[in-house]
């Protein structure tokens, strides 16, 4: 019997434009309950995000947030990872002295709240309030910066891999880097892992890597997806992702999903 699904949020159950089939959701949810079964969403979004996403959606509904910096069950925090404090003053100095990160937006995440050197009401400004909804505006980052779960590195122009390799030539083993869209990625404590993530949810809820389902697309998800015995994916997802998971298909992701979801449900 599958007790444990787990599935990126966006691009598979979330949409390029934030939009979530609520109801298709919530049925699932319903279901889930009655089998004992949970969901898990996986996301670089912060926690209040989701919570304000999903307010009214019920049922046994967890997340693994913060590109798996912070992890939440039944509304308990059970693991977090923070960039320590050394590491991210050093990262920012370092920053503010090369003047191609000067034209860098950056937001840092926490468990407290979410603070970006984006120009208030601007287009990134508003764009990253809808993201993280305790975003407020601080001129010098250094001085307020302290348990910070993730940086997101908003990039003027569409070469992230040069900006997150002069990073990573930097700091080497003490920061881990995760791609975001075209033009953001992320800078995360060395320990964070999607893998280790799920699995600390599988620990607390006692539930056995085949009762397990995953659903990712990304090179991100495969350590997550590798952490159950039964994964998924789409046509053209990362190669690593394709040699470990069963590719389905549709014309809507999420509705793949949710159909996916039915039938793990009726496992013996």
């Amino acid at each position: 019997m599958i007790r444990l699904v787990a599935s990126r949020l966006e691009g598979m159950l979330m949409d390029q434009h934030g939009s979530v089939n609520v109801s298709g959701l919530q049925k699932r949810l319903n279901e889930m309950k009655k089998h004992g079964t949970r969901l898990v969403l996986i996301t670089p979004k912060s926690y209040p995000y989701l919570l304000a996403k999903f307010q009214n959606v019920q049922g046994p509904l967890d997340y693994i947030a913060e590109n798996g910096a912070e992890v939440v069950v039944d509304g308990v925090n059970v693991k977090e990872n923070k960039l320590d404090s050394t590491t991210l003053g050093e990262i920012l100095n370092w920053m503010s002295e090369k003047p191609a990160f000067g034209k860098t937006t950056l937001t840092l995440s926490g468990r407290l709240s979410t603070i970006t050197n984006a120009i208030p009401g601007s287009d990134i400004d508003k764009h990253l309030k809808k993201l993280y909804p305790t975003t407020h505006w601080v001129s010098d980052l250094l001085m307020v910066a302290s348990q910070i779960y993730q940086i997101r590195v908003d990039v003027p122009l569409p070469n992230v891999a040069e900006y997150a390799r002069q990073l990573r030539n930097r700091f080497k083993t003490s920061i881990r880097l995760i791609k975001g869209g075209k033009k953001h990625f992320y800078i995360l404590a060395p320990e964070v892992d999607l893998g280790n993530a799920l699995e600390t949810i599988q620990d607390h809820l006692k539930v056995r890597n085949r009762q397990t389902a995953a659903f990712g697309y990304d090179a991100a998800d495969f350590d997550y997806l590798n952490a159950a015995k039964y994964s998924y994916t789409f046509p053209n997802a990362d190669a690593q992702v394709s040699d470990i998971a069963k590719t389905l298909s549709g014309p809507a992701r999420d509705a793949v999903v949710l159909n996916a979801i039915d039938k793990l449900l009726k496992r013996p």
